[in-house]
């Protein structure tokens, strides 16, 4: 599949930076609509959250499941070798659901003593593996305090993930004491050792000062280094940082393309975010029908406030055609997915008589 990216750098103009993003979405197919990049027509658009999730190319999917079974077969001879760095690999195949077990559950359990064999041999992704599956009680009992001690075991032995995994322990007194001293120390660990979601974790305790020293500077590094690992959190938190002007010199211009950034990695929020911009419009032309787009991308994606906002788009013609109908279908997915806005915003409708009466 070709990757396409669209970059947008400090000397763009806010109509060149908007003309680049309609275009990657064109390109990558993400959103419907984008043909026409530098227009804001609302006739005949397509429902964007109909078409993103109209996306799926069988073809694409037949491709991925035979890469998914070549690779089980790969790590299962590797394992059967003896390379237990393969049985990890293999762990997470059963743990995916792609093993050969006939249950989820069994398949959990055959991860369990693949991590365990792993760990055992001094594997140290194995110790964090297996350590994920104790928290969860998935093919083993639930042993959070277990969980700690595998994590700890995980990161001595130079697994970022454990370090992590402990960090989160620790300031949350999951299986252990809480200490947001220890947890700074444990996210430092995992950061320092390659783990961006540790360095995302570590940012707010150098931002609040809690168990570390404070660094409103230093959070923002942290944030930017998860982001340039491939971090969704960290561009989101990056992002929300420019656009607000914390510890930064506000600049909706840099907030935008770490929102596009996050959302290309699949947060939902960053969409919205992403969206929110177009839709106010300051720094960046007022673009409806690129905000709806955005906002369809979202919901698709499971988005609760997404789904809200494009109810809203529809409901009333920003971006959009009205639709009514429409709007109240996804004021209604927004409910499901526990915005209460969604909930009253489509009690509301249907009050006005402009939706059908509920259960």
């Amino acid at each position: 599949m070709k990757v396409f990216r669209y970059f947008f750098i400090p000397s763009m103009t806010p109509s060149a930076a908007r003309i680049a993003l309609m275009g990657f979405l064109a390109t990558t197919g993400s959103l419907a609509g984008c043909h026409k990049h530098a227009t804001s027509e609302t006739d005949n658009v397509a429902d964007p959250v109909e078409t993103y999730e109209a996306r799926r190319d069988p073809r694409v999917e037949a491709e991925q499941a035979a890469a998914s079974d070549a690779a089980f077969r790969s790590h299962d001879a590797t394992c059967r070798a003896g390379d237990l760095e393969g049985c990890v690999a293999l762990g997470h195949d059963y743990e995916s659901g792609r093993g050969a077990q006939p249950t989820l559950s069994a398949n959990a359990v055959a991860a369990a003593g693949l991590y365990e064999r792993a760990c055992n041999g001094g594997v140290s992704s194995g110790c964090t593996s297996l350590g994920h599956l104790c928290d969860e009680g998935n093919g083993v009992p639930q042993d959070n305090a277990r969980a700690t001690r595998l994590y700890e075991q995980g990161c001595i032995g130079g697994s970022a993930r454990g370090c992590n995994a402990l960090g989160l322990h620790f300031q949350q007194g999951i299986g252990t004491a809480p200490s947001d001293t220890v947890a700074a120390r444990w996210f430092e660990q995992g950061c320092e050792t390659g783990d961006p979601d540790a360095c995302v974790n570590w940012g707010p305790l150098r931002s609040s000062g809690r168990g570390t020293r404070k660094d409103e500077a230093m959070a923002t590094v942290l944030y930017r280094q998860a982001c340039d690992a491939g971090s969704a959190r960290g561009c989101h938190i990056l992002a929300d940082r420019y656009d607000k002007g914390i510890d930064v010199s506000q600049s909706e211009r840099d907030a935008v393309p770490l929102y596009e950034r996050a959302c290309k990695l699949g947060l939902a929020a960053s969409c919205v975010s992403l969206g929110d911009l177009f839709s106010r419009g300051r720094e960046f032309a007022h673009d409806l029908p690129l905000a709806a787009r955005l906002f369809g991308q979202a919901c698709a994606m499971g988005d609760g406030l997404g789904c809200n906002d494009i109810g809203d788009s529809f409901e009333g013609g920003r971006g959009l055609p009205k639709d009514d109908a429409k709007a109240a279908r996804y004021y209604g997915r927004a409910c499901d997915a526990g915005v209460n806005l969604g909930c009253e915003n489509l009690a509301r409708l249907r009050r006005e008589g402009l939706a059908a009466p509920g259960p």
